[in-house]
């Protein structure tokens, strides 16, 4: 006995299984790099919380401050900076 091979419905199967596994991966891969990348602002995420509990906050300028605005305004900078520096 001879068996005669469906050839035209293997290759549609074939063809349908492809586009299914092509499908999944167009899924998979992006999935993928979404999670790595949250895992490494996480990782981030602790070094900046661990900066922030070592790191003192300089004192506000003196609200008093205002009466003269330019002398405030340069007041802030440069706490900001030494704030930021320190970081």
């Amino acid at each position: 006995m001879y068996y005669v091979v469906d050839v035209v419905g293997t290759a549609d199967e074939l063809i349908a299984w492809c586009g299914f596994v092509g499908a999944w991966l167009l899924v998979f891969g992006p999935l993928n790099q979404a999670i790595r990348e949250l895992q490494e602002e996480e990782f981030e995420r602790e070094s900046i919380e661990r900066a922030v509990h070592e790191i003192e906050v300089p004192p506000p300028v003196s609200p008093w401050w205002l009466v003269v605005p330019p002398v405030y305004v340069v007041l802030r900078r440069r706490r900001g900076r030494v704030y930021s520096d320190l970081g």
